[in-house]
């Protein structure tokens, strides 16, 4: 999810990583690129807050971050946060939002 809303700001012409004082290149997180404004426009305040929401946010499941540092058992996927994550990507994918879906269709021409 991540490297492909990263790959969305790179195909837009934004470049989404920096490079600090030392010359470290350090790609964008999660959160950053959710904030960012070409992907609030494409994907709509409904899908930015279910992401933030199940993978990012505090008060939520978190569920990268448990995932990222091994928090997570077997039977977390099978759990509703997992389930409600698997629909919000599925719904992503499969069922593009109008923003998205003008934005292939542009792209495939």
């Amino acid at each position: 999810v991540e490297n492909g809303l990263r790959h969305l700001l790179e195909q837009s012409g934004e470049i989404p990583r920096n490079i600090d004082a030392n010359g470290i290149e350090e790609v964008w997180g999660l959160e950053r690129t959710l904030a960012n404004p070409f992907i609030q426009k494409e994907l709509g305040d409904e899908f930015i807050f279910e992401l933030q929401s199940l993978l990012a946010g505090r008060l939520g499941p978190n569920i990268r971050n448990s995932l990222a540092h091994g928090l997570l058992s077997a039977n977390s996927f099978r759990g509703e946060a997992a389930l409600y994550l698997w629909w919000v990507l599925f719904r992503l994918t499969i069922m593009p939002t109008p923003a998205i879906g003008a934005y292939i269709t542009a792209k495939l021409k």
